[in-house]
């Protein structure tokens, strides 16, 4: 009888163990797997380039768009911060559009967007990607943010933008390509 007593208490205490368990990794899974959306506010950009037909799989495909103009000192004023109370400027959301047609870019293999200094073009930093594209991507193609700080270039209220690709397929058709991203500030 005692020893049943033991054998009970000792299954009651490993179900407890594994209850604590199973809620620890709950609380990870729901806590510390989420992206940090809390961003004070974003800033929104949209740029148009043209990708032209017929371009090959061997090399790499760069478009530098120039000349975006941003506001930091207003948009951080305007809100009653300074920049001393900015963490900083990090890369929110991007979309890769085709405007022009409706053919798919999954001739694309990889994309790569950096944002550059515009008195130094030397100074960049990726800030979003994808690689490799998925084979069934649309006329839509939604990039990855990295975790680069933006907060340095974009002090000086002029960037560029450099979109680099490298293709799967050769580029089918002449295509408008819609560039629409957002940078959070933290």
């Amino acid at each position: 009888m005692l020893k049943n007593i033991e054998i009970y208490h000792k299954i009651k205490f490993m179900q407890q163990k594994q209850n604590i368990f199973l809620l620890i990794i709950a609380f990870i899974l729901v806590n510390g797997c989420s992206k940090d959306p809390h961003y004070l506010f974003e800033m929104g950009y949209q740029r148009d380039f043209e990708i032209k037909a017929g371009l090959n799989t061997v090399e790499e495909h760069n478009f530098v768009l120039n000349n975006f103009n941003v506001d930091t000192a207003g948009n951080i004023g305007s809100r009653g911060l300074t920049y001393s109370k900015v963490n900083g400027i990090f890369p929110s959301t991007m979309i890769l559009q085709n405007i022009s047609s409706g053919t798919a870019l999954n001739f694309l293999y990889d994309v790569s967007v950096l944002i550059v200094d515009r008195e130094n073009p030397n100074v960049y930093l990726e800030a979003f990607y994808r690689e490799p594209v998925p084979t069934d991507t649309g006329i839509q193609l939604d990039l990855i943010p990295t975790l680069a700080d933006f907060k340095q270039i974009l002090i000086k209220n002029n960037f560029n933008v450099r979109v680099k690709f490298r293709l799967r397929n050769n580029s089918p058709e002449f295509i408008t390509a819609r560039l629409i991203f957002k940078l959070g500030v933290k």
